[in-house]
């Protein structure tokens, strides 16, 4: 995945709302965040199961630690890396992405190859962030410049 711990942290701070937990429906929004898309139901209960902030004896919510924990062991996501994805998984991602090996990614590639009607919106405003000249072409330079800025997390 294209997120670090601070990522996570940053959903969660936002989902939470100034609480030190998670609800169901604040991880629900927090997992949306992150991944782009509704959990499915079955996450979600198996995000449920693990709940670790209890009132009264009944479990309310995730903390933090316990919420990196799942995103880490139980959805498979590396999360170890503070700084962020290497270029070998930036130049990775970027050559799925440009699969006609024309060294640059148009709109069209975009979003044919994320596959998503749910997306289709934040993948436009994605696109126009990373596409610096407004050429309709995104260069691997222009890829790496904006993940490495950050300018995902404003979108």
């Amino acid at each position: 995945m294209l997120f670090n711990l601070s990522t996570v942290k940053k959903a969660f701070d936002n989902a939470a709302d100034g609480k030190h937990y998670l609800t169901s429906d604040d991880s629900e929004i927090c997992l949306i965040e992150l991944f782009g898309q509704r959990p499915s139901q079955r996450l979600m209960n198996h995000l449920s199961d693990n709940f670790d902030v209890s009132v009264n004896g009944n479990p309310v919510g995730i903390s933090l630690p316990k919420l990196i924990s799942f995103v880490k062991n139980d959805l498979c996501c590396p999360l170890d890396k503070k700084e962020g994805p290497t270029r070998q998984e930036l130049l990775a991602l970027f050559q799925a992405l440009d699969s006609r090996g024309y060294n640059f990614v148009t709109m069209k590639d975009f979003l044919s190859r994320a596959n998503s009607r749910l997306l289709r919106g934040s993948l436009r405003m994605a696109f126009k962030v990373f596409d610096i000249d407004g050429d309709g072409r995104v260069s691997y330079r222009d890829f790496v410049e904006g993940i490495v800025s950050g300018e995902m997390v404003n979108l």
